[in-house]
C-alpha cells in the first residue's frame, strides 16, 4: 500500500498544482480585463469632469460665464463641436426662449386687454415686434454659421454675425424700456426671460471674437 501511494503520488501532485493555477489565473486575467474596461478615460465621472472643463475653458472671457457654462454643459459631445458650432447651438437654444417670451407677451396682451392703457398696449406690440426681429436674427445667424454654407462660412460672415447678435442682444432692454411706467406689472413678467436672451447673446458674441482670434 505504501508502495502504492509512492508510485501515485508524483503523478497526482501536478494534477493538483494545476486545478490549483486554473482558477487563481482565470480570476486574475477577469481582474485585468475588468480594470482594462474601466480605464479613468471611460469612467462616467471622468467623461462629466472634462465635459465641465470644456465648458468652462470655452467661457472664458464671456460676461455671464455661469450661464455660458451651464448652457454648454447641456449640450452633448460638447468636446468634438467647433465654436462655430457651439455658437449655433447657444443660438438655437436661445431664440426658443425668445418664441416661448412671444407667446407670452400674446398671452399677456389677451389675459389684460382691459387693463391695459395705451402706452403698455403700446409696449408689448412694440416687444412683440423686436422679439419677431430677434427670432429672424437668431435664424439668420445659425444660418451664417452652418457648415452648410462652406467650410468658411462663420469667418466670411463675421461682421454679419456681429451685427445679427448684437442688434439680438439690444433689443430686449429695448422692450423692457417700454415699460418704465407700467402700472400692471408686465415688465416683471417678462424681465427675466429677456435678460437671459440678451446674456445669451452677448456669451455668443465672446465666442464669436475666439473664432475671429483664429482666422
Amino acid at each position: 500500500m505504501d508502495s502504492l501511494r509512492t508510485r501515485l503520488l508524483p503523478t497526482l501532485l501536478p494534477a493538483s498544482l494545476l486545478l490549483l493555477y486554473l482558477p487563481l489565473n482565470l480570476l486574475a486575467t477577469t481582474t485585468a480585463t475588468a480594470t482594462t474596461s474601466r480605464t479613468p478615460q471611460t469612467t462616467p465621472h471622468f467623461q462629466v469632469r472634462r465635459h465641465l472643463q470644456v465648458a468652462h475653458s470655452t467661457c472664458q472671457g464671456t460676461l455671464y460665464p455661469d450661464l455660458c457654462v451651464s448652457t454648454l454643459a447641456s449640450f452633448p459631445d460638447l468636446a468634438s463641436k467647433s465654436i462655430p458650432e457651439i455658437i449655433s447651438s447657444t443660438v438655437n437654444l436661445t431664440a426658443a426662449q425668445a418664441r416661448s417670451v412671444s407667446s407670452n407677451c400674446s398671452s399677456l396682451e389677451r389675459r389684460l386687454a382691459t387693463k391695459l392703457g395705451p402706452l403698455e398696449r403700446r409696449a408689448l406690440d412694440d416687444c412683440l415686434e423686436l422679439l419677431a426681429d430677434t427670432i429672424d436674427q437668431f435664424r439668420k445667424a445659425i444660418y451664417d454659421l452652418s457648415s452648410k454654407n462652406g467650410p468658411t462660412a462663420p469667418a466670411a460672415h463675421f461682421h454679419d454675425l456681429q451685427t445679427l447678435l448684437s442688434g439680438a442682444m439690444t433689443n430686449q432692454y429695448t422692450c423692457l424700456d417700454g415699460f418704465a411706467y407700467s402700472k400692471q406689472n408686465v415688465r416683471d413678467a417678462i424681465e427675466r426671460s429677456l435678460v437671459k436672451i440678451s446674456r445669451h447673446a452677448s456669451n455668443s458674441l465672446a465666442l464669436l471674437k475666439k473664432l475671429s482670434q483664429r482666422r
